[in-house]
């Protein structure tokens, strides 16, 4: 019986090490978000909302099929411009609100990082602005700045505060 009694402590150790930090997190970005009057993007339903298998296994199999922008082209048409959904427990916002890209390179970019998933994911572009971070990014973005320019940022919707984290 001590067997049992200690398997189970494990894996209660384990689940408590693995969900507290995705509980967190969405406790975190539900403060955040009353705490800066936004709204959050509509969420993308998902058959496992913790961890987002099942989004994962399909995004997977339509790039070996060569139907990943197809499916997302019909996911924003279904869920919105900009949705979220949670892969690994992490929230992944996608967005094709120019508004939105724009305002995060002009002035947040240094909360994000283009981190191991999408470095060397897009060999055929090499390196640049969307898949480097550190040094390099910044002499990129610094070339490219002018576009970006704080000043051509349209005001009067909240748009990045509910994205940070």
């Amino acid at each position: 019986m001590n067997i049992l009694s200690l398997l189970a402590t494990v894996i209660a150790l384990f689940l408590l090490f693995i969900l507290a930090p995705i509980f967190h997190h969405r406790i975190n970005l539900y403060f955040a978000s009353k705490r800066h009057n936004c709204s959050s993007p509509s969420i993308r339903p998902s058959r496992d909302p913790i961890f987002g298998l099942d989004i994962l296994l399909s995004n997977v199999r339509n790039i070996t099929l060569n139907r990943r922008i197809k499916e997302q082209y019909a996911s924003f048409r279904k869920y919105g411009a900009t949705y979220a959904f949670y892969s690994f427990g992490k929230r992944t916002i996608a967005t094709t609100d120019a508004r939105i890209v724009q305002f995060l390179l002009a002035t947040e970019m240094d909360k994000f990082g283009a981190g191991p998933p999408r470095k060397g994911s897009v060999p055929m572009i090499g390196r640049g602005v969307i898949n480097s971070d550190g040094a390099f990014w910044r002499r990129g973005r610094d070339m490219i700045m002018p576009v970006f320019a704080r000043g051509k940022l349209r005001t009067g919707r909240c748009l990045g505060n509910m994205w940070r984290g």
